[in-house]
């Protein structure tokens, strides 16, 4: 499908680079994106799948995102890295661009 290259930086800067690739992509809809797999298809110690999703809802728009992973320990392991307040984060600063425009 093609390659996901992120980067998490935590708030004393310390920047964490993340690499995947995409398993599905349905534009204006969803995209899904694992860490399993690098650019060049060797196995990465697989952590998790994401799922990004926008959806028509009322007058307004419902966006979803969610995380799939492969072990209870890769979960737990994901919350201790503060992935709840990470990805609210995200979503705070796409609701402010989306309603910016």
């Amino acid at each position: 499908m093609g390659v996901r290259r992120s980067r998490c930086t935590d708030p004393t800067g310390k920047c964490a680079p993340h690499e995947g690739i995409f398993l599905a992509w349905d534009e204006g809809r969803r995209f899904v994106t694992t860490d399993a797999v690098t650019a060049d298809l060797q196995p990465a110690g697989p952590f998790m799948i994401g799922i990004w999703e926008i959806a028509p809802e009322g007058e307004g728009t419902r966006y979803t995102a969610s995380a799939r992973h492969w072990t209870e320990e890769a979960m737990q392991r994901h919350a201790e890295m503060g992935f709840e307040q990470g990805w609210n984060a995200c979503a705070d600063q796409l609701q402010a661009l989306c309603e910016a425009a």
